[in-house]
């Protein structure tokens, strides 16, 4: 009997020395503390992910109507834009509208994006106008802005419009608006005569902005053999304007005015900006050849 007495106490004993680890085992304190942290580590891809949703998702502008897209254009292209700082096209300027901008501008305006370059590198859209006059729209983008800006006019043949429905960018309106071109260059060439090619090309530097009108069978011989032309009377094929400090594939250099006639810059744009009928000029073609 004492014997078994005395392992029993030997047995209470061990069991409560045992107790420690037990305690040890079950204290949860830091696994719980933890366990209260994770919810705000699983907080944050939420907001993550929620704000590039805000800035890259755009509302796509309102779509028009044919009718209202016509009577957008048209105005275009009768009223010079000078709300702008520099030459503008639809509110977009080279160097300063971003891509989302410019083809919201030009969807809103009703031009279709037809053709949208891999990587945003560029948009194409053309538009023709029921009178039969066409414009199309080039425009580089780069970095996610606007790089190069092209648009190309091809009026209606034998228009006897006046003003023309494209005087937005006739040579009397940007001279008025802008002053005296720094250059202006001229082209006789092409195919024999009469079926001539002539081009007169107009260069503002000052604000970033060259316009080159070309025209077939509008200019005429004279006895004298020069080449008579009236750039506001004549009807014109295309007009390339071309918008930004960095133009893409401009013009090449052509005869300058001086060495094609006896004017100076100033005298030029004061003819271009008197009476139409009288602004003519006659291209001495030894200058050419």
């Amino acid at each position: 009997m004492k014997v078994m007495c005395f392992f029993l106490v030997i047995a209470i004993l061990l069991v409560g020395c045992s107790s420690p680890p037990v305690i040890l085992a079950t204290q949860p304190v830091p696994v719980a503390s933890t366990s209260t942290s994770l919810p705000q580590k699983t907080s944050v891809p939420p907001t993550i992910t929620h704000t590039p949703t805000e800035t890259m998702t755009l509302t796509p502008p309102p779509t028009l109507e044919p009718e209202q897209a016509q009577e957008v254009i048209r105005i275009l292209l009768q009223e010079a834009e000078f709300d702008c700082p520099a030459p503008c096209f639809l509110g977009i300027v080279p160097e300063e509208t971003s891509f989302d901008e410019t083809r919201s501008s030009l969807i809103s305006s009703g031009f279709p994006i037809e053709q949208q370059y891999i990587n945003n590198e560029g948009i194409y859209t053309s538009y023709e106008l029921d009178n039969g006059l066409s414009i199309s729209v080039l425009i580089g983008i780069q970095n996610n802005i606007v790089e190069d800006l092209r648009v190309y006019i091809t009026p209606k043949k034998n228009s006897a419009e006046k003003p023309r429905e494209w005087v937005a960018y006739s040579p009397e309106t940007l001279i008025r608006r802008y002053g005296t071109p720094s250059k202006v260059e001229f082209f006789v060439g092409g195919v024999p005569p009469p079926g001539q090619l002539h081009m007169m090309i107009l260069y503002f530097e000052s604000a970033n902005l060259i316009v080159n009108y070309s025209s077939y069978d509008s200019g005429t011989y004279t006895d004298t053999g020069e080449f008579h032309i009236c750039p506001l009377i004549n009807d014109q094929d295309h007009i390339r304007i071309w918008f930004g400090e960095h133009p893409l594939h401009p013009p090449l250099p052509e005869v300058s005015l001086e060495e094609a006639t006896s004017m100076t810059l100033e005298e030029f744009s004061e003819l271009m900006t008197g009476e139409p009928d009288h602004a003519c000029i006659d291209l001495d073609m030894e200058a050419f050849y």
